[in-house]
């Protein structure tokens, strides 16, 4: 997944609410898109990153409650007008008639996901300190496939609050192994440890041996 692609992505699980919707958009353009489906979903990424990012003004005036539909589909008509497929043109439509072209975005996201799905594969986010190398990504990649029997994509994130290590997210799950997670866990520890060394104390207070 490109940059501009996982950019989409990010946005559409920034809004739980689009992507819910979204997602049903996107389910229909995969089955409408059968056998084709790798083809259509260039098509959108071009058509975002090409038109839509490339010519905010006419992102606003697609997605703009203000102007008419009719107006609109003019305008993704004469856009699609020879570099589109029919199945992407239809989309389109589909999109413009139920007034949800301000979804467009959102719903790319969630075909990405979907198509991961049906290819078998999954997206994994490496946060890391610093950049990981060819070597080290290659190693991640090669221990997820081994250990959860998928085919990992892995996108690579550097945030300098992790303190070494590693944090794997996949979803809604965490897999953390960073110094600064290590700590933590130890901080908790031996908190614990003292207290139940605290409290065997006082114990040991109210119950003198020999009463």
């Amino acid at each position: 997944m490109n940059t501009a692609a996982q950019n989409l992505t990010e946005l559409a699980a920034a809004d739980p609410g689009a992507q819910a919707i979204g997602r049903v958009y996107a389910q229909s353009l995969l089955d409408a898109a059968a056998g084709d489906v790798d083809s259509v979903l260039e098509e959108y990424r071009d058509f975002i990153a090409n038109i839509l990012r490339a010519h905010p003004d006419l992102a606003r005036l697609v997605e703009s409650p203000v102007i008419s539909q009719d107006e609109k589909q003019g305008v993704l008509d004469r856009l699609t007008a020879g570099r589109c497929s029919e199945v992407f043109a239809s989309y389109l439509r589909v999109l413009n008639c139920h007034r949800r072209l301000d979804l467009l975005e959102a719903a790319f996201g969630c075909a990405l996901k979907l198509r991961e799905t049906q290819l078998g594969r999954q997206t994994f986010h490496v946060i890391t300190a610093i950049p990981l190398s060819e070597s080290l990504k290659s190693e991640v990649v090669e221990r997820l496939r081994q250990q959860l029997r998928t085919e990992p994509l892995v996108e690579t994130i550097v945030d300098p609050s992790v303190i070494g290590g590693i944090v794997i997210r996949f979803g809604d799950t965490v897999y953390d192994g960073s110094v600064r997670t290590r700590v933590k866990q130890l901080r908790v520890r031996l908190r614990e440890r003292c207290l139940n060394e605290i409290q065997r104390g006082r114990d040991r207070f109210s119950h003198p041996e020999g009463n």
